[in-house]
């Protein structure tokens, strides 16, 4: 994974490339992002309460408010924290 540079595009590339899925709105699944940071899910958890983690939304009413992160999002937060490094 390279540090700068992420568009949607390029994530979705690699989403795929790790055998993940994305919706037809852009998004991903907390386990695909996960997946894809080489991260944990509990990492992903821990980042979302204490809000230094991607935008996320949730589907009330759906999949038990799954997260979802919309790839524009990822791709914004990661080149925000490679400027910050």
């Amino acid at each position: 994974m390279t540090t700068t540079g992420w568009t949607a595009e390029t994530l979705e590339r690699e989403v795929r490339q790790r055998g993940g899925s994305v919706t037809l709105a852009g998004s991903i699944t907390a386990q695909t992002l996960a997946l894809v940071l080489d991260v944990s899910a509990r990492t992903l958890q821990r980042w979302a309460e204490l809000d230094q983690g991607p935008d996320f939304y949730t589907v009330s009413g759906l999949a038990n408010g799954r997260r979802y992160y919309r790839l524009v999002a990822v791709a914004a937060h990661l080149n925000q924290g490679a400027r910050a490094a």
